[in-house]
């Protein structure tokens, strides 16, 4: 069950799609992060006053009151914290996972100050003007001298250090950067976990280890993914599926939009509480999905291949999936399905 929070309007949003425009859902899930965190700035004062302080590094905000904020001023940043008489303006670019723009959101290039963001800061006439790169790793630009703006950079983690107990709004928040994978906050949402019954240590390096041996037999990058859903009861951990082999005929069977061609991992199924083997392949056209869908269902007639569109994310997502029980083999299992597709060479 899905409880009430900022994460369930993501997750509920029609924007919110699988792997099959990787770029695009990159960009989807930081616009979200943006407007979560606007969002709570907007609402709840003492969030405002702590973040101008800890983020911002203002020695006091008392006059945290007359701090507008703003989304998307162009040529600016992400969001923007300004003063209302315009004395003071904060503006933020914010990263979840994206890499930055190297001429127009870095500073230590010189057209971040003629034509970037630095140059789009200096047309607001702010009285004080500050530029923040906010991201996982934090950048240290005391060595630009160039300014306005003075820019900083700062990490997730000075965001986690500010309060949410006893704060729902901002608990809700920071729970939400967790289910969005920003490593600051993952910790929300693993407390009250115990592990160590049992084989499950075993069974997690069993199961990372088939999964590194299925790429690399099949040829695709190691690029794990792993979620975990709210309750704790259900999640999954695989691979996204980039061949580094037969690229060109996976390509032309599937016809991704970028190089993310499917994933391949273990799902927990809440509803059975069992473990599942699951496929999927993220399809550019209906008609190569459809083919797809074809050629699995004549070779795995024992596996779940649905084609409604309401059990996928993606109208052209193909997925395939099979209780880990059903297979003595799940190493075997995951290798057949690709290579009832593409064989190797």
């Amino acid at each position: 069950m899905l409880k009430p929070s900022l994460y369930a309007l993501y997750k509920q949003g029609r924007f919110r799609r699988s792997g099959s425009e990787e770029k695009e859902a990159q960009e989807q899930k930081e616009r979200f992060a943006v407007a979560m965190l606007a969002f709570v700035l907007e609402h709840d004062l003492e969030f405002r006053k702590d973040f101008l302080e800890q983020v911002c590094e203002r020695t006091h905000a008392d006059d945290a009151k007359d701090f507008r904020v703003e989304l998307e001023i162009p040529n600016c940043g992400d969001l923007v914290l300004r003063k209302r008489d315009n004395s003071e303006g904060c503006a933020f670019e914010i990263k979840v996972g994206a890499p930055v723009q190297d001429w127009n959101q870095n500073p230590r290039k010189r057209r971040f100050f003629t034509s970037g963001y630095g140059y789009g800061i200096r047309q607001q006439l702010w009285g004080k003007s500050t530029y923040i790169l906010l991201q996982n790793e934090k950048l240290d630009f005391s060595d630009v001298r160039e300014s306005p703006p003075v820019c900083r950079g700062r990490s997730w983690r000075d965001v986690s250090g500010i309060p949410y107990e006893r704060r729902p709004i901002v608990r809700d928040l920071f729970e939400s950067f967790g289910n969005l994978n920003i490593p600051a906050f993952i910790h929300m949402n693993t407390k009250n976990i115990s592990l160590g019954h049992a084989d499950a240590t075993l069974d997690a390096v069993k199961l990372y280890k088939l999964l590194q041996a299925v790429a690399g037999v099949v040829g695709s990058k190691e690029k794990f993914e792993v979620a975990l859903d709210e309750d704790k009861q259900g999640g999954s951990m695989g691979i996204n599926f980039v061949p580094t082999e037969n690229r060109e005929e996976w390509h032309q069977l599937v016809q991704p939009n970028d190089d993310l061609v499917g994933w391949f991992g273990y799902s927990q199924d809440k509803k059975h509480k069992r473990s599942t083997l699951d496929v999927w392949f993220y399809c550019g056209k209906a008609a190569a999905a459809v083919n797809i869908r074809s050629l699995l269902r004549k070779r795995f007639p024992k596996a779940k291949v649905p084609r409604d569109a309401s059990e996928l994310p993606g109208e052209n997502d193909v997925w395939i999936s099979l209780p880990a029980g059903n297979s003595k083999d799940n190493q075997d299992w995951f290798i057949c399905v690709f290579d009832s597709l593409i064989k190797r060479k």
